[in-house]
């Protein structure tokens, strides 16, 4: 019978796979972060540069970040997959994965609206939705559900091996930005040779880390796969409901904490103007009274 991956295996597999895949990996999510730290790069060489500009920046940058991600799952999925046939293999996928990605956003982020530990709790266990549109071809609840399912009984392993991954790329990004930045510092260039070396140190930062997130996680998920074995959930609808209700009420009161706090602000600001005139109507007439 299979079992969870322990830590220090998960780390080594990890460490195998990414090497085995790094030059695909790399090439695939290159661009997408050049493009993503294109943005504040333009914005810290010319403050007034355009707003649109920059909106349509972003998105684009998000939207090929997302193509890219799902390449490399495909990547990770099919030894023998190329550059070419991963990118052509993903566009299917796209929007699967943003619908997805769009309900677990509404469901995981209504529960840290609703004081913060349901968030906590739906974000591991929707943490393998994406991952089961990509390679199981579910679409919404669906594959939240499926999500769900891998994670029930192993809430603590699995947030204990996702922060583990957390933790291990930061230390790895922050140990590596830190030397990029001494080595930047003790050439002593211009500011704005130094502002375009240190986009270039976060976007190959990015396109090194990302690939070795998503290996970490795509390792789990194949072995709770294994663990869990064929999994059969009807009445998807049913299973959902119980969270969707929870991220709605989390929404609601969001919405409501923030009408009382902007009611109460304005309630504020009219008495404040109000009794200002009346100060000054008062202040007026009393320097009219001859004494």
């Amino acid at each position: 019978m299979a079992t969870l991956i322990k830590p220090s295996v998960l780390l080594k597999n990890t460490w195998a796979l990414y090497r085995e895949k790094f030059v695909l990996l790399f090439s695939l999510l290159f661009f997408p972060c050049l493009l993503l730290e294109l943005d504040p790069l333009l914005n810290n060489l010319d403050p007034g540069f355009s707003l649109n500009a920059s909106i349509l920046i972003v998105v684009a940058a998000g939207l090929l970040m997302t193509w890219a991600g799902i390449a490399a799952v495909l990547a990770l999925d099919d030894k023998n997959l190329t550059y070419r046939r991963a990118c052509q293999k993903s566009w299917p996928k796209f929007w699967s994965l943003v619908w997805v990605a769009i309900i677990s956003s509404f469901v995981i982020g209504g529960g840290f609206a609703l004081f913060l530990i349901p968030g906590l709790i739906f974000s591991v266990y929707f943490i393998f939705a994406k991952l089961v549109a990509i390679l199981e071809d579910k679409k919404g609840l669906s594959a939240m559900m499926r999500s769900r399912e891998y994670t029930r009984g192993y809430f603590w392993a699995i947030a204990g091996r996702y922060l583990l991954v957390v933790i291990v790329s930061l230390i790895v990004y922050v140990l590596l930005n830190s030397i990029f930045d001494f080595l930047i510092n003790q050439l002593n260039l211009s500011s704005i040779v130094e502002t375009l070396l240190g986009s270039a140190t976060t976007v190959l930062l990015n396109a090194l880390i990302f690939p070795l997130m998503i290996t970490a996680m795509y390792l789990v998920y194949q072995n709770l796969r294994e663990v869990k074995g064929k999994l059969v959930i009807t009445n998807v609808n049913k299973h959902a409901w119980p969270y969707l209700i929870v991220s709605l009420l989390g929404w609601v009161w969001l919405f409501v904490f923030i009408f009382f706090l902007f009611t109460m602000f304005m309630t504020f600001l009219i008495s404040f103007i109000t009794s200002s005139f009346v100060t000054e109507a008062i202040m007026s007439a009393t320097s009219t009274v001859p004494y």
